[in-house]
């Protein structure tokens, strides 16, 4: 359902202002003066350059060279003579040309045709393209009209004046002000923000709110969203298994670093090389995640050189089309046929981004199985960094004391280092019976090895029944004694998980004062056993091959005749219970020196955790050092980037057409030859690379970023194609206008806000978005920008608005992703088992820009918008309109589930009419008409009617049925044109 099933259009938007009259000039139509590189040649180059040109073109006639200009295929002047537009046309009873393909566009042979017969002069600027030229700042536009907050608008107020068009009135201040809203932290905003906005009659009101904008926490999120499709950002590695990598932070930084304004040259070295900067920071270091964003091949079988190449052609890929707008993937294999990039360039750029740190995992001559592992680096957040300093300033304290100890008790440390030159004494003593409480049958071999076999049961405890040998005893072992085709643990993984243990010496309860293993599974604590701690214990994985022993030392010695050994395994893992091991006494002052071996190095260290005197220090520091290995362990992994240690320049082979088997003569990293070289004479690295975008120079890096700035406020670029500034790519629609921005944007420092800023105080922006017919006539797609920008909103702002309108929205910033409600099977893969964890809680309600994102399984109402896969850089989104869309909104549970908590907001305002009326204003920040009040009331009273006929459907929506037919007014409101559009 769209917002015309209401009555709602575009035509209702007309404000009738006065606009000063523009000059009318002369109404004689001048003739465009053709550009042989602008506009003549990339014709050529496109329809051509295929068969004419090279060291055989057909027909001997190279177009490549601008010297054909003088061949008899052009009469100056005449191109109805003229054999190549004759041909380009078909004439003379000869094919049209280019022979055996689709023909020229009648526009297209028209600009060659104007050309001639303006003389086929050849510009001096036919070396390079208008993009390879450094920006000049142009001289700004004067008109007579009185129209235009800045500059930007004298340049677009040219444009239209050429066009014969004139500017619209400006918005109404409530469309101004959701319109802002949306572009500038891309949520809508509230009905108390726009009566806000609206009871401040001050002269800079808007500019006010702009700033308020520019300054919220918000701002970063909304252009964050842009450039994460650029990083192509995710959260998986892509390819057929496509498993979970941990990158958050990366994109946490990216938010940071425009709410904190950095300057784009410091945004843009900070990412590709932030490591390589002096004294670098760690989110120096985090920022470099950009180029770890590439996907990673796990597949067994795959070739780990050649994956990896495949990794750094998509970093130069990627790196050249987000900063210098140019598609360099052509060049891999050989010289750009269009722009003026060769092979060597690209391979040049690939040296650069080659030279990095990683380990290998496997290897590939022995098993086929090898990876290439890049750094990543654990970051402790605030909170949990300032629990470790806590923790390690108490460690010091715990390390000062046991050095205290040692030097207190040395007569006790001489003995004890006598007990640690010898085995532990351990006497076996006889089993008498073995009995298990849940039905497993243990069985004992002639040399007291213990078996347990039959039936294995979820838990068990096992009775042992031992005979003592005379005299004290001091301490007790379990060992364990895996044999081939015999593991010590039952469970599949053979592992085992003991829970308790108890001990009774005839009939009296023996305390235990200490426990300690050989070995314990990473997130346990044999301490635990001591004091009924089921959630922890005795478990060895992943070292299920070695033996391994638990001794517990007593409080005091022990003697008698009969002990009943208990053990108990009791932890949430099924049938995690013990297999084979044998149980042993002891004499020894020090049972405990059984589980560690003793050398120089660790001789004071055992002493502490093996003697009496020492148990409660080595528990204390055991349990600090504990604490702050589970902060570390849980912090968040940040992928990074780290640069190999080199003594000369950094070489790479250029392959022969492109193929990883085809090396071929190495080229020293550089930049490419058609762009001013970098400054001073540093070898190339990543670092010199990313100063040489930012310096100033480079014709390209600033236009290319102002130029998606400007897309994002009017839904084309000045130069539409934002990903490819070359011969072939789209010309800018008003190149001053570019240029200006592009040397402001330098002059400023890099300062983004300054640009976005610039743009929305613009009145080129605060114009309405209804258009005149006379408008729609001359300029249908709006190029000129005669009135203001209309479209459809993004996949993740349209989920965003819904849940803001319905006052759902969680509006906490950063934090791991999130995995709000989706369809049950989209997960479902024949590689991988992890599940779609559906978020708890508020988690549910978080901005889209936090959506788990899994490349080959997209959020599926986000894919239905046109959000692309994160598989590569993407600096566009392509907008659809199909009836899925639809659909989407109006039956997606999160949708319905926006539209509920709407219904109720609406529901509490007393009446239907304030109620709708608020909901009509929370989708549109505008109030509604008396007609579309009356359709949305009649909507309301049908539904009602139906719900009261059918209770049962109406449960499904509301606890009754006046909030079901709320909900469905919701739903109406949410899928208006209206609601997801940015007009």
């Amino acid at each position: 359902m769209r917002s015309a099933s209401i009555g709602i259009g575009v035509g209702i938007l007309t404000v009738g202002l006065v606009v000063p009259a523009l000059p009318q000039g002369n109404t004689k139509k001048e003739t465009k003066v053709v550009s042989y590189a602008n506009d003549v040649a990339p014709i050529l180059k496109s329809y051509c350059y295929s068969c004419h040109s090279g060291a055989e073109p057909a027909a001997d006639l190279n177009l490549a060279k601008t010297d054909f200009t003088k061949s008899d295929v052009i009469k100056l002047g005449d191109p109805e003579h003229s054999t190549l537009i004759r041909r380009m046309k078909g004439l003379d009873g000869l094919p049209s040309m280019p022979q055996g393909f689709k023909p020229l566009e009648a526009a297209k042979i028209q600009v060659i045709a104007d050309w001639i017969k303006q003389g086929a002069k050849v510009d001096k600027t036919l070396e390079k393209h208008w993009s390879y030229l450094a920006p000049v700042m142009p001289e700004i536009p004067q008109s007579m009209t009185k129209w235009g907050a800045n500059a930007i608008d004298a340049f677009t107020l040219e444009k239209m004046t050429e066009q014969k068009l004139k500017p619209s009135p400006e918005a109404s201040k409530e469309m101004l002000c959701r319109r802002v809203y949306l572009d500038l932290i891309g949520l809508p905003p509230t009905v108390a923000e726009v009566d806000a906005y609206l009871s401040d009659k001050s002269p800079n009101a808007y500019e006010k709110l702009v700033d308020k904008l520019l300054a919220s926490k918000h701002f970063g999120e909304r252009q964050a969203r842009g450039w994460l499709d650029i990083a192509r950002y995710a959260d998986t590695n892509g390819y057929e298994a496509d498993r979970i990598r941990n990158a958050y932070l990366y994109r946490d930084w990216v938010i940071d670093a425009f709410n904190q304004n950095m300057p784009y040259d410091r945004f843009t070295v900070e990412q590709l090389a932030g490591d390589m900067l002096p004294n670098a920071t760690i989110d120096d270091k985090v920022a470099t995640g950009f180029n770890r964003n590439s996907m990673f091949n796990e597949e067994g079988g795959v070739d780990p050189a050649e994956s990896f190449y495949n990794v750094v052609i998509d970093r130069v890929t990627t790196t050249s089309t987000t900063w210098l707008g140019t598609t360099m993937q052509c060049s891999r294999c050989h010289d750009h046929k269009f722009d003026p990039f060769t092979q060597k360039d690209f391979y040049k750029l690939y040296a650069i981004f080659s030279n990095v740190q990683y380990r290998r995992d496997g290897d590939y001559s022995k098993s086929f199985s090898e990876h290439w592992i890049e750094p990543e680096m654990r970051v402790m957040q605030p909170q949990e960094k300032a629990k470790y300093d806590v923790a390690k300033a108490e460690l010091a304290t715990l390390e000062k004391q046991r050095a205290q100890i040692m030097a207190d008790n040395a007569d006790d440390y001489a003995q004890w280092s006598k007990a640690a030159a010898q085995p532990v004494p351990f006497v076996t003593p006889k089993v008498e019976s073995v009995v298990s409480d849940a039905g497993s049958s243990p069985t004992v071999a002639e040399d007291q090895l213990i078996e347990v076999g039959g039936k294995n049961p979820d838990n068990d405890q096992y009775q042992i029944t031992l005979d003592l040998p005379k005299g004290d005893l001091n301490g007790l072992c379990v060992r364990t004694i895996p044999a081939k085709g015999k593991p010590q643990g039952r469970a599949s993984s053979e592992n085992f998980v003991l829970t308790d243990i108890g001990l009774t010496v005839d009939g009296q309860k023996v305390r235990f004062a200490q426990a300690k293993a050989d070995f314990v599974q990473d997130g346990y604590n044999v301490r635990k056993l001591l004091n009924g701690d089921r959630a922890s214990g005795w478990a060895v994985a992943p070292n299920y091959a070695d033996d391994h022993c638990l001794v517990v030392q007593f409080e005091k010695p022990i003697a008698g005749n009969k002990a009943v050994l208990t053990l108990g395994f009791h932890s949430k893992w099924k049938n995690h219970n013990i297999a084979r091991f044998r149980v042993g006494v002891t004499p020894s002052k020090y049972p405990l020196l059984d589980t560690m071996k003793v050398t120089d190095q660790n001789r004071a260290d055992a002493y502490i955790a093996t003697s009496p005197v020492g148990y409660a220090l080595d528990q204390k520091i055991e349990d600090v050092k504990s604490q702050m290995a589970v902060l570390e362990s849980e912090s968040p992994v940040a992928l990074v980037m780290e640069e190999k240690p080199t003594t000369g320049k950094i070489t790479a082979p250029v392959h022969h057409r492109g193929e990883f088997l085809s090396p071929g003569d190495p080229v020293e990293a550089g930049t490419p030859a058609v762009l001013p070289k970098p400054d001073g004479d540093a070898n190339m690295n990543r670092l010199e690379f990313a100063k040489w975008l930012v310096n100033g120079k480079n014709p390209l890096t600033a236009r290319v970023e102002v130029n998606r700035i400007w897309e994002q406020y009017f839904g084309r670029g000045i130069v539409e194609t934002l990903d490819d500034f070359g011969t072939q790519g789209s010309p800018p629609t008003n190149q001053k206008l570019l240029d200006y921005l592009a040397v402001k944007f330098v002059q400023s420092g890099w300062d983004m806000k300054a640009i976005h800023k610039m743009i929305v105080m613009s009145a080129t922006y605060r114009q309405s978005s209804a258009a005149t017919a006379d408008a729609m006539d001359k300029d249908p797609t709006n190029v000129y920008l005669s009135h203001g920008p209309r479209f459809r909103m993004e996949a993740e702002m349209i989920r965003d608005s819904a849940l803001t309108i319905s006052g759902l929205l969680n509006a906490k910033v950063g934090g791991p992703s999130v995995m709000p409600y989706q369809p049950p099977g989209i997960w479902d893969s024949p590689y991988n088992g992890e599940q779609w964890m559906e978020s708890s809680g508020d988690d549910r309600y978080r901005r889209g820009i936090y959506v788990f994102t899994k490349r080959t399984a997209m959020y599926p109402t986000f894919a239905t918008f046109d959000s692309g896969t994160r598989e590569s850089c993407m600096v566009r989104r392509i907008r659809t309109n199909s009836p899925l869309q639809a659909l989407a909104l109006l039956n997606d549970k999160a949708y319905l589930e926006a539209a509920k908590a709407l219904g109720q907001e609406m529901l509490a305002k007393g009446s239907l009419t304030k109620g709708i009326t608020f909901g009509f204003r929370a989708a549109t920040s505008r109030r509604p008409t008396t007609q579309e009040v009356a359709v949305l009331e009649k909507a309301f009273n049908q539904f009602e009617s139906q719900y009261t006929k059918d209770p049962a459907q109406a449960k499904k929506l509301g606890k009754d049925v006046n909030e079901a037919a709320w909900t469905m007014v919701g739903n109406i409101l949410l899928n208006l044109d209206e609601t997801i559009t940015k007009e």
